[in-house]
């Protein structure tokens, strides 16, 4: 476990337990509507309930850690291999250094794995989530075609997939 001192009050990270999934699912449905969803057709969001992410998050394998204060989660990161899956920091814990911290963890995780780089898919557009990753030293590597899920079959969308060296 790991806190940032001078907070109030403090932020803990710690390994997720299934006792958090419910939790780390809410959260992260809430972050995707607010910074995906305008960015994907709207038959995406409208497949994208509260079980769709609750499913996705009792199905992660992987590492996950959750950034929590005496509020509850606020944050998490998830990552398999060499792939960072998810990284998602609630409005209330954004600007506190969270989602770097989360991430440099992530990232030291990975290299401790000893892979060379860490990759991760950012969709085309979140120029916010971009930026982020770009001012840790991350960078696209190329444009990809992936698929997002739909009540009526996948749909069409693209991803920067951002890489950084470990080395």
């Amino acid at each position: 476990m790991s806190e940032i001192a001078g907070e109030a009050p403090p932020i803990s990270i710690r390994a997720a337990a299934a006792a958090d999934h419910a939790a780390v699912a809410a959260l992260y449905r809430e972050v995707w509507m607010e910074t995906h969803a305008p960015l994907q057709p709207p038959e995406v969001a409208a497949f994208r309930d509260i079980e769709f992410f609750r499913r996705r998050v009792a199905g992660l394998g992987g590492t996950m850690l959750v950034a929590s204060d005496a509020a509850g989660v606020a944050g998490f990161a998830h990552w398999s291999g060499d792939l960072l899956g998810q990284l998602y920091i609630g409005r209330r814990l954004r600007g506190s250094g969270i989602g770097h911290r989360l991430l440099a963890m992530a990232e030291a995780s990975v290299k401790e794995a000893g892979l060379p780089l860490i990759r991760l898919y950012c969709l085309l557009g979140n120029d916010a989530a971009r930026a982020f990753y770009e001012r840790r030293q991350w960078r696209v590597r190329q444009i990809l075609g992936r698929t997002a899920e739909t009540a009526h079959g996948p749909v069409p969308t693209r991803v920067w997939e951002m890489v950084k060296p470990l080395g």
